[in-house]
């Protein structure tokens, strides 16, 4: 590929983050046309912990059954169609960058800057 990247996602944990479902961790070289979508998606998935420990609190203070909020479960559906749509697009090769934390990572010579050597990179369109 003769194109050259400065920005790009690391699985930090997850499915496709080292010691998930490999030994090393998944990288996406971000394209720009594909920058708006990937902030909403990294947004929502924030978002979505977020409110996942506000719940966890709640429900541990509370002697009722457990419960997750209105405003939880509408994050979770829209994370669920923002990765849909990333994989659409073929950013996402599969469900499990869908189930993975992403972090933003500057690139140099198109790898994560000040990661050792191993990670997997997982260009846009290829699977």
């Amino acid at each position: 590929m003769t194109d050259r990247f400065a920005w790009g996602l690391l699985a930090v944990s997850g499915d496709c983050s080292a010691h998930g479902m490999s030994d090393e961790p998944c990288f996406i070289p971000i394209h720009e046309e594909d920058l708006p979508l990937i902030s909403d998606y990294l947004r929502k998935q924030q978002e979505c912990a977020v409110l996942c420990m506000e719940n966890w609190f709640k429900n541990c203070n509370s002697n009722s059954k457990w419960k997750y909020s209105h405003k939880y479960q509408n994050a979770m559906a829209a994370a669920h169609d923002l990765g849909n749509e990333l994989i659409e697009r073929k950013v996402f090769h599969h469900k499990y960058h869908k189930r993975t934390e992403w972090r933003l990572v500057e690139l140099q010579d198109d790898y994560p800057l000040n990661l050792e050597s191993g990670a997997k990179v997982c260009w846009k369109g290829e699977v």
